[in-house]
């Protein structure tokens, strides 16, 4: 019985760990996309008042 909660528990912190970097992951890579459209909207803006 013992065994088999503490690898419950070795799992759960593995798959939690796993998310972690999942989701630090995706926030950089949509930080980096935002901040490529908000580069382009910009470009463009100042391409279209010249």
């Amino acid at each position: 019985m013992q065994s088999s909660l503490n690898r419950l528990f070795f799992h759960l912190k593995k798959i939690l760990i796993m998310s972690m970097y999942i989701g630090a992951c995706i926030q950089v890579l949509t930080r980096k996309y935002f901040k490529l459209m908000a580069n382009k909207c910009c470009i463009g803006k100042i391409q279209f008042k010249n």
